[in-house]
């Protein structure tokens, strides 16, 4: 793959998701800021169903002696993904629905944790030991950061939020790529055809998961031990939860 194809299907995957998602670049960086402002200087980061790698390359950008492990489990975006940044990442291959994922890694291994907009595609069973082995990997103070669809608890209210969202994302993707477009995109490339495919089996047969809402996340937080978590950024069903050990 060349270079310009491979710069040419990361702006296509970036530009698919911002039309999904309003303020994508502000939860990045808010979330690199945290990291900054609590993480040491140079930290040890997890990111989690990292995809291709945005949210990993940005982190490098503002904190370039940063340790990070990216873990996926399609291997086309794992695939992606070291081809856009070599080795300053570990890439592993990891359903985290899959008891005992985090067993390789030893207590208190990183910093720092984060996501986008991922979780949401975990049951609430899945999720809370999800939460628990997440707080054997941090050290006390430790930063967890989830960008995801958090709804509020109010239900009408959510319902309005959710609604007037949807819109939003109606109007942004009229006419332009969305995600089916950006993957067909992958599988036309010879050197990733095989890992969207395999990709295409393990995304098929995933739980469609369920979006819950905000205070479900602290509430699971609490529990798996984490001293705190607090949301710093909202548009409508979409939050920013910020954890710490």
């Amino acid at each position: 793959m060349s270079v310009d194809g491979l710069e040419g299907l990361i702006a296509r995957w970036d530009a698919q998701q911002a039309r999904y998602l309003p303020g994508r670049e502000q939860r990045f960086e808010l979330i690199r800021d945290l990291v900054e402002q609590v993480a040491p200087p140079s930290p040890r980061i997890l990111d989690l169903c990292a995809g291709p790698g945005s949210l990993s390359a940005r982190l490098l950008e503002r904190l370039p002696q940063s340790s990070i492990t990216a873990v996926d489990f399609d291997p086309a975006h794992i695939e992606l993904g070291r081809r856009r940044l070599g080795d300053r990442v570990t890439w592993c291959e990891i359903d985290l629905r899959r008891p005992g994922w985090d067993e390789q890694f030893g207590d208190e291994s990183f910093d720092a944790v984060v996501t986008a907009t991922a979780i949401h595609w975990f049951t609430a069973e899945e999720i809370v030991p999800l939460y628990r082995s997440l707080a054997r990997l941090l050290p006390q103070g430790g930063l967890f950061a989830n960008a995801d669809h958090l709804p509020i608890s109010a239900d009408r209210i959510a319902a309005i939020s959710a609604d007037l969202l949807q819109r939003w994302k109606d109007e942004q993707l009229a006419g332009a790529e969305n995600y089916a477009d950006y993957r067909a995109a992958l599988r036309s490339e010879p050197a990733l055809a095989e890992d969207v495919d395999a990709g295409d089996r393990l995304l098929g047969n995933r739980h469609p998961g369920s979006t819950l809402p905000i205070a479900f996340h602290q509430a699971a937080l609490a529990v798996a031990g984490f001293a705190e978590a607090g949301e710093v950024w909202r548009h409508h069903t979409d939050a920013l939860l910020v954890a710490l050990r």
